[in-house]
């Protein structure tokens, strides 16, 4: 295993160019116990797992970036249970899935921005929840689909905005847009 962390104080690296970390067989831990764990990118944030992608906060989950990917085989999953999701890119946004299911659950709420491309797509189920969701792509298009059902339960407002087309599609189930009160 693989753990940074500052128990007092601050912990930084910088490098010119690349910084890498990784473990050949076991884990990688980045935690904080007090505060926060940022990652900045001028460019690209990529998420990749062979198996799942899960972020989890008792508070607010905020990324921007010029580009962002997140990717996980066994699923994605992406939730706040007291505060909101923020995706922000300047050009794409992706999150996908390509065997299982993606869910995107923010309890104030989930913003998903995109300055050009916007696509969600899951294996399986794609499940999206919180107090208002908001997806907008205002250079480009919009692609929610899953392989089998496509939900939104949302307790507030839902707006879906593009530039470009808007789809979304459960290639082998249902779509359901449900307003909790």
């Amino acid at each position: 295993d693989v753990e940074l962390l500052a128990t007092t104080g601050s912990f930084s690296m910088d490098a010119a160019a690349d910084v890498e970390i990784g473990a050949a067989t076991g884990d990688v831990l980045v935690h904080a116990n007090r505060g926060n764990v940022t990652l900045n990118a001028e460019q690209s944030v990529t998420v990749n797992a062979s198996n799942s992608v899960n972020m989890l906060a008792d508070n607010n989950i905020d990324m921007e970036a010029q580009q962002i990917d997140i990717a996980g085989a066994d699923g994605v999953d992406i939730e706040s249970t007291a505060g909101g999701v923020t995706v922000a890119a300047a050009a794409n946004v992706e999150v996908q899935s390509t065997g299982s299911d993606v869910a995107i659950s923010g309890d104030s709420g989930v913003t998903l921005d995109s300055g050009d491309d916007l696509s969600i797509v899951a294996d399986d189920v794609l499940n999206m929840t919180g107090g208002s969701v908001a997806i907008s792509s205002p250079s480009g298009p919009v692609n929610i689909s899953a392989s089998d059902n496509l939900q939104f339960t949302v307790a507030g407002t839902t707006a879906i905005s593009s530039a470009g087309d808007t789809h979304l599609a459960a290639i082998s189930g249902d779509v359901r847009l449900a307003a909790e009160q």
